[in-house]
């Protein structure tokens, strides 16, 4: 218990570390398109032929592993939330997978309970040397801009290891996710989970496509003057 106690008051002065050094960077995500691209880091949809080598990744680089099965069932039930990273070879350098949950929510107008889908993170990769190029980051992106555009859902959730300094700091800085509760021993290894969510998705997405708009706006505005000069 002594032990718990002092995993989670650690986990606590982590976070508080890591949200005081930096406020949210997703406007700037939002007006760069992330800094993968410069890499050649390529980010699509999965399909079932990628599977083996999602697989792989998750195993190098992921204490939680799962079944060829596992990512059969997934890629047919949410084709949309399968994301992958390829680099300049085509070879797999990532993976990121969401789906949808319902999540039972109060509306705090009339206190009526109703069902609410939400997105949940399942699972994010990146092969240890592709690291700090920005590719969790844009996968990241990526299922946040599906679980908005496509599926009309304003909040996603996720679980992740307090050890995993790198992780929390992306997901707070970053996407302004929140670290809700502490699921003491949730792996299978013992090490507690935090239990983190964002909110506000429509309007990023929303904030995402203005920006986009005022690019391509100030493009053809550019080449429209170059051309009658």
């Amino acid at each position: 218990m002594l032990v718990l106690r002092f995993e989670i008051k650690v986990a606590i002065m982590l976070l508080f570390k890591m949200i005081s050094s930096s406020k949210s960077s997703y406007t700037r995500f939002a007006e760069t398109g992330g800094k993968f691209r410069q890499y050649g880091i390529n980010i699509r949809l999965a399909n079932k032929e990628d599977i083996r080598s999602i697989s792989k990744c998750n195993i190098e680089n992921l204490p939680e592993n799962y079944s060829d099965w596992f990512y059969t069932d997934h890629l047919s039930k949410w084709p949309e939330l399968s994301i992958i990273a390829e680099d300049t070879e085509n070879e797999l350098v990532g993976y990121a997978l969401g789906r949808l949950e319902t999540s039972v929510v109060m509306n705090p107008q009339n206190k009526v309970y109703r069902p609410t889908k939400i997105g949940h993170i399942a699972s994010v990769a990146v092969n240890k040397k592709f690291r700090g190029m920005g590719i969790a980051q844009g996968m990241m992106g990526t299922l946040h801009q599906s679980f908005a555009g496509n599926h009309g859902v304003d909040s996603a959730s996720l679980y992740c290891r307090v050890s995993n300094e790198a992780a929390i700091g992306l997901y707070t800085r970053t996407f302004s996710y929140r670290c809700d509760k502490i699921i003491p021993s949730y792996y299978p290894d013992g090490e507690s989970a935090w239990v983190m969510s964002v909110s506000g998705l429509l309007m990023k997405e929303q904030q995402r496509l203005l920006i986009r708009n005022n690019a391509n706006a100030d493009a053809m505005e550019s080449n429209t003057l170059s051309s009658s000069s």
